[in-house]
């Protein structure tokens, strides 16, 4: 997935892999959602308290592990001896918390399989753009974050990485550009649930992407594609590209 194309259909990006049938944002989810068929992967990245990138949505390890406290001060090596699958199901058991460097070393070897990687943590917008500029998936690759500071760090770091500004899904927002502008992002992930055809307009009239997540059913996904949003994570990422297939737009 080449995030610089705009205008070719609606891209569906597995929400953190496939959560609905494999632990999140281990190895077994990201390839459970490869093998649905979609665009791209979306992950998190918080950082050990030794300075490692990991990969995990939460601050804590307690909901995603068989361990207990915050990501930030357990060691890279605290946190890889955490199993991340058995929570899941047992035939999970033995998955394990990946550094951002591993996670880009698998999907170097998947392409055209994209990713957006969200800076969780603070600091961490301009190392995760120097670790996708050095990746040979570069251009599969972008950066996400709620927090704009990290997209300014990113672009200010490496410009040419690809960099969306997230919305927070319960505050519509009436003009999203002059607030992606403003951190230098190239475009805005906004709830279906607000987005509009005329922001959508907006956003494409000035050059920028836009995403609609997260859409979890049918409806969602035929409103996204009605709308012409360029991207969306999903949940469920199985039945968003059937439902997106269903009208013959695949990118």
């Amino acid at each position: 997935m080449d995030w610089s194309v705009m205008g070719v259909g609606l891209r569906i990006g597995g929400h953190r892999g496939a959560p609905d049938i494999a632990p999140e944002n281990t190895i077994a989810s990201f390839e459970a959602a490869r093998e649905v068929g979609v665009e791209y992967l979306e992950n998190d990245i918080h950082r050990s308290s030794d300075g490692a990138l990991v990969v995990i949505h939460d601050d804590t390890v307690d909901r995603t592990t068989d361990g207990t406290g915050p990501v930030a001060r357990k060691s890279l090596a605290e946190l890889r001896a955490l199993d991340a699958g058995a929570w899941f199901g047992d035939r999970f058991r033995g998955q394990r918390i990946v550094t951002l460097g591993e996670f880009l070393a698998w999907i170097e070897d998947r392409a055209p399989l994209g990713a957006v990687i969200e800076a969780k943590a603070d600091g961490t917008g301009a190392e995760i753009a120097r670790a996708i500029a050095a990746s040979p998936a570069a251009p599969n690759l972008s950066i996400c974050s709620f927090k704009p500071a990290e997209l300014a760090a990113a672009k200010a770091t490496v410009s040419e990485v690809p960099c969306v500004l997230l919305f927070e899904a319960n505050r519509p927002v009436a003009d999203p550009v002059e607030r992606v502008r403003a951190c230098g992002a190239d475009g805005a992930d906004l709830s279906w649930q607000w987005l509009t055809a005329e922001i959508v307009e907006r956003m494409h009239g000035a050059g920028l992407r836009v995403g609609g997540g997260t859409a979890n059913d049918e409806s969602s996904v035929t409103k996204l594609i009605e709308l012409g949003a360029d991207f969306v994570d999903s949940d469920v990422p199985a039945l968003a590209v059937r439902s997106r297939n269903l009208f013959g737009l695949v990118p």
